[in-house]
């Protein structure tokens, strides 16, 4: 969820904001509070707490929240829950807001009435909170909400049947199954489908096959996920029939489940279907067989690849990368340099998985293409080299107003040793925004310790709204193991506590 947009236009010290705090005018006490966090000033947290509890006014009240949770401040969540219980004015949202980034899970149970709230905004909130506190021991609340919900009420039935899945409450799995075989078409059917898989009820697993067939286009997008998230043994074989549908989507969507689910029974079956007797059918059994590294089916795949009257060819050409034999660079040599055709996309991918470094020069001359796509591709095959001697090749391209720029940074972020680093901390304090995001999200490949100091000091100058600090947030989690939501959290872990 964002963090609020300062309402002062300068930044203020401690003295300043503890005279403020102070003011008879709840303008100035809520934009002083706002400074706070701002400035990271937590001598005033004591007079947050006072203010939450005391001051005469909403708005005050809702901000000092809002600055606890934004400071960490766990031992403020009961006190937020009880008063969301019992509003006197308050904004739910900005209470919502704070327990949601505190993520106490014992404050659970004062979130879910807001999955029926009349407005829309604060039922995804109360949905949100529930799902950051991880609470599942509120799953019977819930659905007995979603079981007193009629079905008039189509919004509020859809809350709580999203909660219940974030919440992974396994024991609603009965009840969410008769809603996917009653309700129509719509946001509601769709949800419920992404709530079985997230419980992964798998007696759900033939009507979760069956939608994948369907017109409902949400629908098959949801259950093929529900289906991979429930990992029932059973879905590949039910699926494989599929792979043969007039639905491009559909036979993809089966050759999703079949090379992501273990069952060794289908590989031969597969493997009959690359001989291009039902050419539809060729991509999607390559796909599955690629996802699977089913040796067995290299040399028939890289003989149909030839056949450039094939659809799907980048496909094809992309599960011998997953296959993961060089043996197959020749062949795909033999794609890349092919005039036109999407072929040469998945030639350029595999050449990039499997390594095939006497592929670079190649992959520099398509990575300049008119083509923009197979120059992007081409870019991305060479990052995934990680050999320095590309290092200059792909600096260049970063240094270009072209579609590859960004393909580049991420490559450059692949690239092991100081001086590739070096060049990411220069984009990272570019001015432009673009390129700094992209420098933010490479440098989620590098190992090296000053990583974390980096990504701090950039957070210190970076507006806690951009897309920029949620980048960073997610990155810095992902880096340090910590579970912190905010800049200030960042800040006073990293300077004070991690000492």
């Amino acid at each position: 969820m964002p963090e609020p947009r300062q309402t002062y236009e300068k930044t203020m010290t401690l003295q300043q904001v503890q005279e403020a705090l102070k003011s008879k005018t709840w303008s100035e006490r809520s934009t002083a509070i706002l400074a706070a966090m701002d400035g990271n000033h937590r001598e005033v947290i004591p007079t947050l707490y006072e203010l939450f509890e005391k001051d005469d006014n909403a708005a005050v009240r809702q901000t000092a929240a809002l600055a606890l949770a934004d400071f960490g401040e766990k031992r403020a969540a009961p006190l937020i829950a009880q008063r969301l219980g019992t509003l006197r004015g308050e904004n739910p949202a900005y209470l919502l807001d704070a327990l949601s980034r505190l993520s106490v899970s014992s404050t659970a149970t004062a979130v879910v009435p807001y999955l029926g709230d009349e407005n829309h905004s604060i039922r995804l909130q109360a949905v949100a909170a529930l799902e950051q506190m991880n609470a599942r021991s509120v799953g019977p609340q819930i659905l007995t909400g979603l079981q007193k919900t009629p079905a008039s009420e189509a919004d509020r039935q859809r809350a709580y049947i999203m909660a219940l899945g974030k919440v992974s409450y396994e024991p609603a799995g009965p009840v969410l199954l008769q809603l996917a075989r009653t309700l129509d078409d719509g946001p509601n059917l769709a949800a419920t489908y992404l709530a079985l898989g997230r419980i992964k009820y798998r007696p759900a697993t033939p009507i979760l096959i069956k939608a994948l067939q369907a017109d409902f286009v949400k629908g098959r997008e949801n259950s093929l996920q529900a289906i991979l998230d429930t990992e029932d043994p059973r879905a590949p074989s039910l699926s494989f029939p599929l792979i043969k549908n007039e639905r491009r989507e559909t036979r993809f969507a089966a050759a999703e489940i079949i090379g992501t689910i273990a069952d060794p029974s289908l590989n031969e079956k597969l493997v009959s279907l690359i001989d291009g007797a039902y050419p539809d059918a060729v991509g999607p059994a390559a796909y599955a067989l690629g996802r699977r590294k089913y040796q067995p089916a290299r040399l028939p795949i890289e003989k149909i690849l030839a056949d450039q009257e094939l659809p799907d060819r980048e496909t094809i050409a992309r599960s011998l990368g997953w296959l993961g034999d060089k043996e197959s660079v020749p062949v795909l040599l033999e794609v890349l340099k092919e005039d036109e055709g999407e072929g040469r996309y998945g030639a350029a991918w595999s050449l990039g998985i499997l390594g095939a470094r006497e592929a670079i020069p190649a992959l520099m001359k398509t990575a300049q293409s008119r083509d923009q796509r197979l120059a992007m591709i081409s870019v991305e095959a060479i990052g995934m080299m990680r050999d320095p001697s590309t290092l200059s090749f792909l600096t260049d391209i970063a240094e270009r107003d072209t579609s590859s720029r960004y393909m580049a940074i991420d490559a450059i972020g692949q690239i092991p040793g100081d001086e590739a680093l070096d060049r990411l901390k220069e984009l990272v304090d570019s001015g432009d925004e673009k390129l700094k995001q992209a420098a933010i999200r490479s440098l989620r490949y590098r190992k090296e310790p000053q990583v974390v100091g980096i990504l701090i000091d950039t957070l210190r100058e970076t507006d806690t709204t951009s897309t920029s600090a949620t980048m960073i947030y997610t990155l810095l989690r992902e880096k340090t193991g910590q579970e912190f939501y905010t800049r200030n959290q960042w800040l006073y872990w990293y300077d004070e506590v991690r000492k």
